[in-house]
């Protein structure tokens, strides 16, 4: 959460809107707690790390069709808390798929 909003601050700077830290932080949550129920919206969904200010987003997985195709070996704490559902999504779709 700090990070986001120091970026927010530095908007903020810039002449941007702000928007308060518990704003950012409900927001935050609703938009992890949604993972499960938009991967069945799209044909790729990819993860980034975009922590590390001025340097280019780290895709850390994607997904084709709901299935992992290629991810990390270090991932940050707050995908791995949603790791068990993408992987057993994941395995739903393979199989419904018939992929082994």
């Amino acid at each position: 959460m700090e990070t986001l909003n120091q970026r927010i601050q530095q908007r903020v700077l810039l002449g941007k809107h702000y928007i308060s830290p518990k704003d950012v932080e409900q927001r935050y949550k609703e938009a992890l707690q949604k993972i499960p129920s938009n991967l069945k919206l799209f044909d790729v969904a990819s993860f980034f790390d975009n922590s590390v200010a001025d340097s280019k987003p780290i895709e850390l997985m994607q997904l084709r069709n709901g299935i992992i195709i290629s991810q990390q070996d270090q991932l940050p704490q707050w995908l791995l808390d949603r790791y068990p559902i993408i992987e057993k999504l994941s395995v739903a779709y393979q199989k419904l798929r018939g992929i082994k």
